[in-house]
């Protein structure tokens, strides 16, 4: 019906504007039925192994992280409004490649972000974007720090996965990613993001991401206290083990009252004996650092320990 209401306003239309009836030429216009037509799509077609190019979520067979988003998965597909069915099947893959990526709920460790930012609060610039609702990443304009307001943390262990784009560099002078994650930092500002950050340095510990190891003070790269899993400027990392660019990382992090431990990807680098007479905080909140480069974090969980 509403094919015939479009085509008797097209024919009003080309009466209104056409010089002389002769002026119009009436086209016939074939309509095949629905179902009875169809697009030819593509040779990456769903099913068992042995028996099709992908899985059921367009996953390929025997390739552990490639997919296929879109109608490639169909050998043909219906000529009604194909590109509906290709977004559905984008959206659908897009599903299950999140829900394979995350992480099941602990029940010894709890999350810290779980999709919302509504018990983080930002201090200093830049910002992180929440990606896929279980993922965030940085967005540096200077230096800050999204941290957890909701609770403080005497000791604990923090795990987090964490994942640089660009961990190193060979560009003379340039920067490579650079983050942190910070724990025992006092609750922060947000009137003045020159320096509301700063006081989660001065009186925490920040467990560095750096696999350049920059030295601030000195301009120089490859420090140990400022390499990937060092406590920064207070203990040296013995070893960078952090992945290729592109691949997650997993943070372990023990703090008690007289000993930080670092562990990335399951081998201990860093373990820092807190002098007695420290000035720094025996609990705090936890932060991410936003310094340089878009680094991302996930699967933020914290697990309470005896004081």
């Amino acid at each position: 019906m509403e094919h015939l209401s479009c085509g008797r306003r097209a024919v009003a239309l080309a009466k209104a504007v056409a010089a002389s009836p002769g002026d119009i030429q009436n086209i016939n216009i074939t309509r095949n039925g629905i179902g009875t037509t169809h697009h030819e799509a593509g040779t990456l077609w769903m099913g068992a192994a042995g028996q099709s190019v992908t899985d059921s979520f367009g996953k390929f067979h025997n390739v552990a992280n490639a997919y296929v988003a879109g109608p490639a998965l169909f050998p043909v597909i219906g000529s009604a409004n194909p590109s509906l069915t290709a977004t559905t099947l984008a959206r659908r893959t897009t599903d299950a490649i999140v829900t394979s990526r995350t992480l099941p709920a602990s029940p010894a460790f709890k999350p810290l972000f779980t999709g919302s930012r509504r018990s983080w609060q930002m201090a200093g610039q830049g910002d992180f974007l929440t990606l896929f609702g279980s993922i965030l990443e940085a967005r540096p304009n200077g230096l800050g720090l999204l941290w957890y307001t909701r609770e403080v943390f005497r000791n604990f262990v923090l795990k987090l996965d964490w994942l640089s784009f660009n961990p190193t560099t060979n560009v003379p002078g340039g920067r490579a990613d650079n983050s942190g994650v910070l724990i025992r930092s006092p609750a922060l500002n947000a009137s003045d993001p020159a320096n509301d950050w700063k006081p989660a340095s001065d009186k925490g510990y920040e467990i560095q991401i750096d696999d350049m190891g920059f030295n601030a003070d000195t301009g120089q790269n490859f420090s140990p206290l400022h390499q990937t899993g060092a406590v920064y400027a207070l203990a040296p990392s013995s070893s960078i083990a952090s992945k290729p660019a592109g691949q997650w990382n997993t943070f372990e992090i023990e703090a008690t009252g007289t000993t930080i431990k670092v562990t990335l990807n399951s081998q201990l680098v860093t373990s820092y004996p807190i002098p007695a007479n420290t000035s720094r905080s025996r609990a705090g909140h936890i932060g991410l650092q936003c310094h340089t480069g878009n680094v991302q974090f996930r699967n933020v969980m914290i697990r309470s320990l005896p004081d």
